[in-house]
């Protein structure tokens, strides 16, 4: 999976491994759709060495056999509408469906003068980010 990431010391199109999901048979209505719960987990080890695990739930709709989400989240057997961490929820307001026409004026953006990176290579600017900061604030 790649995914485009926005931080202060530059914007890179990083490269990640897709995350490995738990499937359950528990489902919630989210507008029309009829969504199933799945979880997952993400480990990121901080400056000081400190490996932190972030738990994420996802609801997704089969009804949408597209394997995205927000937040470079998705290989499900659906959309994610719902996405869920530590403090934050991103949710879908509204799903709109374009004709090719349309579909060109919309486009995304094209990563193609971005740097693509490893998930490892990112985590360590991240730190070394961080590290510059902290004698910053010292």
């Amino acid at each position: 999976m790649t995914e485009e990431l926005q931080e202060d010391f530059g914007k890179f199109l990083v490269s990640r491994p897709y995350q490995k999901w738990k499937l359950f048979d528990e489902t919630k209505m989210i507008g029309d759709y009829l969504c199933f719960k799945a979880t997952t987990f993400r480990t990121v080890t901080n400056p000081k060495g400190k490996v932190i695990k972030y738990d994420y739930t996802a609801w997704y709709s089969p009804q949408l056999p597209y394997k995205f989400g927000p937040a470079g989240y998705g290989n499900l057997p659906g959309l994610i509408i719902e996405l869920q961490g530590e403090g934050f929820t991103y949710g879908v307001k509204k799903i709109q469906f374009y004709d090719d026409a349309e579909k060109k004026e919309n486009e995304m953006p094209s990563f193609r003068k971005l740097k693509l990176i490893s998930d490892e290579e990112f985590e360590a600017l991240a730190a070394e980010d961080e590290k510059r900061r902290q004698i910053r604030k010292d």
